[in-house]
C-alpha cells in the first residue's frame, strides 16, 4: 500500500515545481482540443456564441490562469475551494452541466499526463506529480459540482415558499428574487398613460442605478413599436404575451438603446416575463443577469415558467380586472394603438324636433398603415385593461382638441366619450380628466362620459368612482339602462344626466313592433319622470325617427342622420333629413302611424275615460286619407274611435285598428 500523500504537502509542492514551465503549452493543447469539441455540441456552442471577441479572449486567459493555480505549489485547499465555489456558481448559471465539467477535467488530465510522459523526470517524481494533480483536479470538480447543485437548490427553495402568506408582500417577493445568485436586479413594470412603462417595484444591487437610467428622458421603454425604445424585451413581452430573453445583451439589436448604459454595469443577459392577472397581462417582471446565456439554461427556463405562474397567483390575489381573451390579431391591434393608430370618428346627436346639433359622440377606430379602418368590435376584445386606459386617454385628448378647435371657429361643441369600467376604477381617473380639461380650457359640462356598468366590478367601488367624476362637473350618461348593476332604484339614487337607449332595442321594431314600442315608450317615460335627457341610438331611417319622435323622444343619433365620420369631415357635414316632416303631429309611414296609435288611440279598459282627437285634428286620419281607397278599413275603425256615441265599440275597434296597422307594416 502507498503511504498517505498530501497533495498540498511539502513533497507535492516541490515536485509540482518541475512542471510549471510547461503549463502554458499544456493549456494551449487542452483549449484547442476541448473547445473544438464544444463547438460541435448544441448547448455548449450556443453558450460560446454569446461571447464577444473580447469576452472570448478574457475567458481563455481566465481559464489558463485557473488551471495554473490548480497546479501551483503555492495553492492551498482553501484557495482552490474558494475559486471552485465561484466557478461552480458561474457554470450553473451559464449552463455548463456536471457531465461537461467532468469531461473537461478528464480531457485536461489526459493531456497533462501525455505531456508529463515527455519530461525527463525520475519515475518517483512523475508519480508524485500525477498524484498531486489528480487529487487537486478531483477536489476542484467535487466542489464545483456541489455548488452547481447548491445554486439550483437556492432557486428551487425560492419557489417552494408559498407566496403572500404570513403578511408576505410583493416587495418581499422581489427582494428574495433579487438575492438569488446571478441576479443583478429585478423589476415590475406597468404601462402608464404616457405610452411608456413605469417601474412599480424594484430590487437588487443594480436596482437604484437601473431605475435612474430608465427614468432619464429617452430611456423609458415605450409601447410604440415604431421607435427603438418600443422594440425592446419589455414592449415585446407586453404585446406578444410571451417571455422574451436576451442571452447576449451586448449583441442583441433589441437592447441597443440601453447597451451603452447597462453594459458598463455588468449586465450580460435579461428576461422579460409577462405577468397575467385573472385574464389579462397586467405587468412585466424583468430579471437582469450577471452572465451571458443565463436565462436560456434548461433548468432556469423551468424556473422562469414556475416564476411566471407564481406571480400570476400574486397578481390575482392583489387585484382582479378581467377582459376578453386574446384574439388572433391581439398583438397587432395593441401595437397599432400604441403607435398612433387611434383615430376618433364622430357621430352627431340631433334634436329630433329642430334638427339642431346637440352633441357629438366620439367613436374609437384603429387605422392601420395601409389606411384600413378597423371597427371597435374587432379590436376592443383584444385590449387589456391598461390598453383600454390608453385608448380612453388618447380619445379624450382628440375629443377635447376638437372642442377647442371648434371654439376657435366660433362654435361651442359638446362631446360624448365612452369610459371603460376598468379605467373608471383607476384611482387617478378623475385627475387625468381634470388635467386634460384644464389643458384644453374646456368646460366640464361640455364633456359627457358614457358609462356601461359591468358586473365584474364591485358596485360600491363604481359608485365612489362616479361620484369623483360628478364632482368635476362633467355629464354622466348611462349607456344601457337595465344592464350590469343598473336598476330603477340605482338610477334614482345616482345623478346620471343622460340615458342612452341602445340600438339593440330598436332592432326588432319590424318583427315585433308592439313589444318594441312599449319598451321605447317606457324608457323615454322613465327619463322624463326623472328629468333626465334621453338619447335614442340606432335611428337608421325616417320611419324609425318618426316612431321615436311620436313616442316622445327628443334626441337621437343613427345612420339616417349621419354615419360615423372622421373629425375633419364634420365641418362639411349637413343633415339629410327635413325635420319639418318628423314632428309629433305628422308622419309618413305606417310604422309612424302605429306609434301614434299606440301612444294616443289604443283603448285601455282600465282608464276611466277614453278621448280620441276630433277628426279634423287627428294626424292619423290625415295620414290615412292620403290614400282613402287603400286605407278604407283603417279609416272605418278610426271613425268608430272618434265617435263619442260608441263607447261600447271602442275596445273592438281599437284592437282591429291595431291589427290592420300591423298587417300594413308586415
Amino acid at each position: 500500500m502507498e503511504p498517505p500523500f498530501d497533495p498540498f504537502g511539502e513533497d507535492a509542492t516541490q515536485s509540482l515545481g518541475a512542471v510549471q514551465s510547461h503549463l502554458d503549452r499544456i493549456g494551449n493543447d487542452f483549449f484547442g482540443f476541448f473547445y473544438a469539441a464544444l463547438q460541435q455540441q448544441s448547448t455548449p456552442s450556443k453558450i460560446l456564441q454569446c461571447l464577444t471577441p473580447d469576452e472570448w479572449k478574457k475567458l481563455l486567459e481566465t481559464q489558463a490562469n485557473y488551471l495554473k493555480n490548480l497546479i501551483s505549489p503555492q495553492s492551498t485547499v482553501e484557495s482552490i475551494t474558494a475559486r471552485a465555489t465561484q466557478l461552480g456558481q458561474v457554470h450553473a448559471l451559464v449552463g455548463i452541466s456536471g457531465s461537461w465539467l467532468t469531461r473537461a477535467m478528464s480531457t485536461y488530465w489526459g493531456i497533462f499526463r501525455r505531456h508529463l510522459d515527455t519530461l525527463p523526470l525520475m519515475t518517483r517524481e512523475r508519480h508524485k506529480i500525477m498524484r498531486a494533480v489528480a487529487a487537486r483536479l478531483l477536489l476542484d470538480v467535487e466542489v464545483q459540482l456541489d455548488h452547481i447543485q447548491l445554486v439550483m437548490d437556492k432557486y428551487n427553495v425560492h419557489l417552494s415558499v408559498p407566496p403572500l402568506i404570513h403578511g408576505r408582500k410583493k416587495q418581499s417577493e422581489l427582494d428574495d428574487l433579487a438575492s438569488l445568485p446571478g441576479i443583478l436586479a429585478c423589476q415590475i413594470l406597468r404601462p402608464n398613460t404616457q405610452g411608456s412603462f413605469s417601474i412599480e417595484r424594484s430590487s437588487g444591487t443594480l436596482s437604484s442605478e437601473l431605475t435612474r437610467i430608465l427614468g432619464t428622458p429617452g430611456m423609458h421603454p415605450l409601447l410604440d413599436t415604431r421607435v427603438p425604445a418600443g422594440q425592446g424585451l419589455i414592449a415585446s413581452a407586453w404585446h406578444t404575451g410571451q417571455v422574451q430573453t436576451s442571452n447576449a445583451y451586448g449583441q442583441d439589436p433589441r437592447t441597443q438603446v440601453w447597451q451603452p448604459f447597462f453594459l458598463p454595469l455588468g449586465v450580460r443577459s435579461a428576461v422579460a416575463i409577462p405577468i397575467r392577472g385573472t385574464q389579462d397581462i397586467e405587468s412585466i417582471l424583468v430579471l437582469i443577469g450577471r452572465y451571458p446565456h443565463q436565462f436560456a439554461v434548461d433548468w432556469i427556463q423551468t424556473f422562469i415558467t414556475s416564476l411566471q405562474n407564481r406571480w400570476h397567483q400574486i397578481s390575482v390575489t392583489y387585484h382582479t380586472v378581467t377582459r376578453s381573451p386574446d384574439t388572433p390579431n391581439s398583438s397587432f391591434y395593441r401595437k397599432l394603438l400604441h403607435s398612433n393608430g387611434l383615430k376618433m370618428f364622430v357621430q352627431p346627436v340631433l334634436d329630433l324636433h329642430t334638427g339642431n346639433l346637440v352633441k357629438i359622440e366620439a367613436l374609437a377606430r384603429l387605422v392601420d398603415p395601409s389606411g384600413q379602418v378597423i371597427p371597435p368590435n374587432e379590436f376592443i376584445p383584444a385590449l387589456r385593461a391598461s390598453d383600454l386606459t390608453t385608448l380612453f386617454l388618447q380619445g379624450l385628448e382628440q375629443c377635447l382638441g376638437l372642442i377647442q378647435t371648434s371654439r376657435e371657429n366660433g362654435q361651442e361643441v359638446h362631446v360624448a366619450l365612452n369610459l371603460p369600467p376598468s379605467t373608471l376604477l383607476h384611482p387617478e381617473c378623475a385627475m387625468w380628466i381634470d388635467e386634460n380639461l384644464r389643458k384644453h380650457a374646456v368646460l366640464p359640462q361640455q364633456l359627457t362620459l358614457e358609462l356601461l356598468e359591468d358586473q365584474e366590478f364591485d358596485i360600491h367601488e363604481v359608485d365612489r368612482a362616479m361620484k369623483r367624476l360628478n364632482r368635476l362637473g362633467v355629464q354622466l350618461a348611462i349607456d344601457d339602462l337595465g344592464s350590469g348593476y343598473s336598476s330603477l332604484q340605482r338610477f334614482s339614487d345616482f345623478p346620471f344626466d343622460i340615458i342612452k337607449i341602445d340600438r339593440s332595442i330598436l332592432k326588432n321594431l319590424s318583427s315585433d313592433p308592439i313589444k318594441t314600442l312599449k319598451l321605447i315608450r317606457t324608457m323615454i317615460q322613465i327619463g322624463q319622470d326623472f328629468e333626465r335627457t334621453v338619447i335614442v341610438e340606432g335611428l337608421e331611417n325616417i320611419d324609425i325617427i318618426e316612431v321615436v319622435t311620436l313616442l316622445g323622444g327628443r334626441f337621437g343619433q343613427g345612420y339616417a342622420l349621419a354615419r360615423p365620420m372622421p373629425i375633419r369631415a364634420l365641418k362639411s357635414w349637413t343633415c339629410p333629413i327635413d325635420f319639418s316632416l318628423a314632428t309629433q303631429n305628422t308622419f309618413q309611414s305606417y310604422l309612424g302611424a302605429l306609434a301614434y296609435y299606440w301612444r294616443h288611440l289604443r283603448f285601455d279598459p282600465t282608464t276611466p275615460q277614453f278621448f280620441a282627437p276630433p277628426p279634423e285634428t287627428c294626424p292619423l286620419r290625415s295620414f290615412l286619407l292620403r290614400h282613402p281607397l287603400e286605407n278604407k278599413i283603417g279609416i272605418t275603425h278610426l271613425e268608430v274611435l272618434s265617435t263619442p256615441n260608441s263607447p261600447d265599440k271602442y275596445q273592438e275597434s281599437s284592437n282591429r285598428l291595431r291589427q290592420w296597422l300591423l298587417e300594413r307594416i308586415g
